[in-house]
Order: C-alpha cells, then structure tokens, then sequence
C-alpha cells in the first residue's frame, strides 16, 4: 500500500502537471494572437491582405453606406498569377418571400502585380449585412470564391481573448481539483481499510 509521502508526492506532481499544462496552454493562445497582430501590422501596404482567393490578394474593402440608395464596396486587390486575370463581383442578397430583386454585378481585368481599386453598390439587406461575391476563372474551376460582407448579421457577440484565457484557466482549475479529489479519495479508502485490519 502507497505511503502517506508517496501520495503527497502524487498530489505534488498532479499540481505541477497542471500549472504546467497551464502555462503551456495560455503561452500558445498568446503567441498566435500575437503572431496574428504582427502579420496585420506588417511595414509594407502591398503586404496587407485581408482576404486572398488563389492569386488574387484583396488588401482591403470598405463599405460606405449611401444616404439615399444603395451604398458602395470600395475594394484593393491586385493579382498575382502570371497572365492577365477577370475577376467577377456579384453582389449578394437574401431570397424573401417573392418578386424580384435587383442585384450589382460587375466584371474587372487585372493585370499582374497591379494594385486595383474596384468600387461597386450593395444594398444592406434585412439581415443586416451588405456583401458582395468575389470569383476569378481560375477559382471558379477550383469551385472557390470569397464573400465579403459589412454589417451586423447576429447579435451574438465576438468571443474575446480575455474570455478564452478564463475559459482555459478553469478548466485546468477544474482538472486539476478533479484529481485532488480522486486522491484524497484513494487515501481515505485506504486509511479506512488499514483500520478495519487493525
């Protein structure tokens, strides 16, 4: 039967495993947030990207609400494949109940290492979100293309880091007090049983 130092040492192991686990955890949640910081802050505004679809990188889009009327999509993307490219923006839209609806579409040529700007309308829609479909030849034979969207569509709110941390630390917490317990438990037994034999 385990002595009362070797389930000491038991319980002392089981808490440095899960302030090990711990610390683990927590270091790579924060690298890659932080390495997720450093790409979108690179020094060069070429290296921007914030979506990409094959060889074609969108930099940045913005979604400037019209007062009156649809509002407008302004897009920077430039290709990167070796031969001139078109690309297509379809704007997107909800299907309701009947009738018809008119929709933007639009169709651009790129040129290779050529930084564009497309500005195309979008209607906001009612669930809140104004979106358009990005698609070149070449994605459209890979079955591939890129929806961008401004707006609200849930009212669920982003998950933030702070809650992910919380989140990993109570579980640990929770592991680790789980096995605590299961130990205190195993020496009760036993301490019981050495009585009754006694």
């Amino acid at each position: 039967m385990p002595s009362n130092y070797s389930i000491h040492r038991l319980v002392a192991w089981a808490f440095v495993g899960f302030v090990f686990v711990l610390f683990v955890s927590i270091s790579l949640v924060a690298g890659a947030s932080a390495q997720a910081a450093a790409n979108q802050t690179a020094d060069s505004p070429d290296a921007e990207i914030a979506e990409q679809l094959g060889d074609l990188v969108i930099h940045s889009y913005e979604y400037v609400d019209g007062d009156e009327g649809p509002g407008r999509f302004t897009i920077n993307m430039t290709w990167e494949g070796r031969a001139p490219e078109q690309v297509t923006l379809t704007e997107m839209l909800e299907l309701d109940s009947g009738g018809s609806t008119q929709i933007s579409f639009q169709q651009q040529r790129l040129t290779p290492g050529e930084r564009t700007e497309v500005t195309m309308n979008a209607e906001v829609r009612s669930g809140g979100t104004a979106a358009i479909l990005v698609s070149t030849a070449s994605s459209v034979e890979e079955g591939e293309a890129v929806v961008l969207q401004d707006g609200d569509p849930t009212e669920r709110p982003s998950i933030k880091f702070r809650s992910v941390i919380m989140a990993i630390g109570l579980s640990s917490v929770l592991t680790g007090a789980g096995a605590f317990i299961v130990v205190l438990r195993r020496k009760h037994t036993e301490n019981r049983t050495k009585e009754r034999i006694a």
